[in-house]
């Protein structure tokens, strides 16, 4: 039985009357709090994007300060432009309190579905990691820490080209800490578990810097490999501190 207090997300026929600039032509992930959805620009240009949506805060528990965050996701999309960064075309809100992105859609899946459906080979993950690398490095040259790399994170399009998508979770440090509206949350761990640097739990460390998205990463690669030896009957122990200590079964330790 549903939730009635679960966000519903509007139907395809649905959102294009709410954003008639838009035709809408499917759902494309759904979670409970917003929805994406792939849509076609009416304005003659006949683009293929994305849009993503976020329950207006009357239909949510908005405990993690949701609508903050994807204010703020927008502003870090909006800093930065680079072929394996997702862009950000356009960001509003409707009169009903609907929040919506207009991004760049991504012909292909995700490298989560890659890993768990056996296609993994040793030429993609050598092809697609320096994808990943060089987003990371322009965002960190930017002075922004994404904080949540993770495989569903990393989109792959079907020529091969890495796009790194959600920043949700991404703050601006150092001097430019102030740019960005803060969204603090008491006692919360962001990110998820299995692919989060472990300072980002201890609550005695009052920020995470890009060093966090480095130990993602390790953890991410260190995933990528063990895939593949799994596929070829080899389990071999993986090497201490390449991820946090609940997906690889190694003590938690941050790569410097």
């Amino acid at each position: 039985m549903s939730d009635p207090n679960e966000f519903r997300a509007p139907s395809p026929e649905q959102l294009s009357e709410i954003l008639p600039q838009f035709e809408v032509e499917k759902v494309i992930g759904q979670g409970g709090m917003g929805a994406v959805y792939k849509a076609r620009q009416k304005d003659g240009l006949g683009r293929t994007v994305a849009i993503k949506v976020l329950a207006p805060p009357k239909e949510i528990d908005d405990e993690f300060n949701a609508g903050a965050r994807f204010e703020r996701e927008a502003q870090a999309m909006a800093r930065m432009q680079h072929l394996n960064i997702v862009a950000l075309y356009d960001y509003g809100q409707t009169e009903s309190g609907l929040r919506y992105m207009v991004m760049e859609y991504v012909d292909g899946g995700d490298l989560h579905q890659v890993i768990h459906g056996g296609g993994l080979t040793l030429d993609h993950f050598f092809g697609w990691i320096p994808q990943v690398c060089a987003a990371l490095q322009y965002a960190h040259e930017r002075s922004l820490v994404h904080r949540d790399i993770k495989p569903a994170n990393i989109l792959i399009s079907k020529e091969g080209s890495v796009k790194l998508v959600d920043f949700g979770l991404a703050k601006l440090i150092g001097n430019r800490a102030n740019e960005m509206a803060a969204v603090t949350i008491a006692r919360k761990r962001l990110g998820t578990e299995d692919y989060s640097a472990p300072e980002t739990g201890d609550p005695d460390i009052e920020e995470v810097d890009h060093r966090g998205d480095r130990s993602d990463r390790h953890c991410r690669h260190h995933q990528h490999h063990q895939a593949k030896n799994r596929a070829q009957g080899i389990y071999p122990v993986a090497p201490g501190g390449e991820c946090n200590g609940r997906a690889c079964g190694r003590r938690p330790v941050l790569v410097e």
